[in-house]
């Protein structure tokens, strides 16, 4: 396997990424995806601060 390269990558090119679907609800990309992709979706709440739910880890 090839090591990866971040060589010209720059992640403020990529604000609009950061704020998520709903940018009012404190939630970013990451956050939304993780709980999508959760086994048992947690409850979101003010802040985007989940309670609970269960991920799979590798």
């Amino acid at each position: 396997m090839g090591t990866d390269s971040r060589e010209g990558y720059q992640r403020t090119a990529f604000k609009h990424w950061n704020a998520g679907t709903i940018p009012t609800d404190g939630c970013n990309t990451r956050a939304e995806v993780l709980t999508s992709e959760a086994v048992d979706a947690p409850e979101i709440g003010p802040g985007c601060q989940p309670t609970g739910g269960r991920r799979w880890s590798n």
